[in-house]
């Protein structure tokens, strides 16, 4: 032993070494059955295939629905599998020109509304079944960045005074817009709160917004609005309906809810709205 003290190893390393030796006749580790898994292969196979290439989807979610802690989800994807969480990268807001214009039209149209003129907004916001976009679920897990598809499964809504959902996968037309927002909605709100007052009404710069049918309704019923060559683009600061929007997308995926369907989605929705 006293070789081994010289080397600087540990008396009870040298020990164990030799009893090693002596039992197994091998000094290297051999495989051994350690702690049990508590997420077999066939539960791995299955939160793989949900988590790949999806978004929204926390670790305490899985751990719910597999009895486990939370930590033995992210441990096991890490050392079971090649899925790796990945940040979502951020469309730019704005491109030079528009920035030139939302400072030019936004300014000029505060100047041109008086104190004592109503400002009537319209609005949308996009809800998906997970809220990818909602910070703290701006995460998605994948096995090859460049195998991700680009999933859009969206529901627009706007609101006046009846919150109204409209399922979709691409953007609302013109003809659901005329229909279910301006001649549904809009006209009867101006008829019951501003028939005697001063009002304009600012939509979205959205393309269904200013389409000639919806401009020739508003124009029949004497609705001052916007027009479109002067409509700042993409200011959400100007427009407090965004700030609407935005707490109550925060309320909906709250402590990351995620809804298995539109009905529960929208159900979902109109409750946080009332709240």
């Amino acid at each position: 032993m006293e070789c081994f003290k010289k080397e600087g190893c540990c008396y009870s390393t040298v020990y164990r070494v030799i009893q090693r030796y002596v039992q197994f006749k091998v000094t290297t580790d051999l495989p051994r059955s350690g702690r049990p898994r508590k997420l077999n292969n066939k539960q791995m196979k299955s939160i793989a295939f949900t988590v790949n290439n999806n978004s929204g989807i926390s670790h305490r979610i899985l751990s719910r629905r597999y009895n486990v802690d939370h930590r033995t989800i992210g441990r096991n994807l890490k050392q079971r599998t090649h899925i790796r969480p990945r940040q979502r990268i951020k469309a730019p807001k704005y491109v030079k020109d528009q920035e030139k214009r939302a400072q030019k039209y936004s300014g000029f149209l505060y100047r041109h509304i008086s104190n004592n003129c109503f400002i009537v907004m319209d609005g949308e916001k996009y809800f998906s079944l997970s809220g990818v976009d909602i910070p703290g679920n701006s995460l998605y897990y994948t096995s090859d960045r460049s195998s991700t598809p680009a999933n859009i499964n969206s529901i627009g809504q706007r609101m006046f005074t009846v919150i109204y959902i409209y399922k979709t996968n691409n953007a609302v037309t013109g003809d659901v817009y005329l229909k279910q927002c301006i001649q549904r909605r809009l006209i009867p709100f101006i008829k019951t709160n501003h028939l005697k007052t001063k009002f304009i009404f600012w939509p979205d710069l959205a393309k269904a917004h200013y389409t000639p049918q919806v401009l020739r309704v508003l124009e029949a019923n004497s609705i001052p609005f916007v027009p479109k060559e002067k409509n700042p683009p993409n200011v959400p600061q100007v427009r407090p309906i965004e700030d609407l929007w935005g707490i109550l997308k925060q309320m909906v995926y709250a402590q990351n809810y995620e809804a298995k369907n539109f009905d529960q989605l929208a159900s979902r929705i109109r409750k946080k709205f009332e709240n």
